[in-house]
């Protein structure tokens, strides 16, 4: 699913911080608990607006989805 994932963000056009990001923050999100596709690209979504925050490397999944969520 992880591959899945990063195709679809630099689909989206995503920077190289968001895609640090799915490897340090969303794998072992994945592994952990899978969220379902919707919401993880829904956040991926949000990291490609320009709502987004500057820095997003030490964001927590759950931060990101509250974010996401507002």
């Amino acid at each position: 699913m992880i591959n899945e994932i990063i195709k679809y963000a630099q689909g989206v056009g995503v920077e190289q911080d968001v895609l640090a990001w799915i490897n340090t923050h969303l794998k072992p999100r994945l592994e952990k608990d899978k969220p379902e596709q919707s919401e993880v690209e829904h956040i991926i979504d949000y990291f490609a607006s320009d709502k987004r925050p500057k820095r997003i490397g030490k964001m927590s999944y759950e931060q990101a989805k509250n974010n996401t969520d507002k």
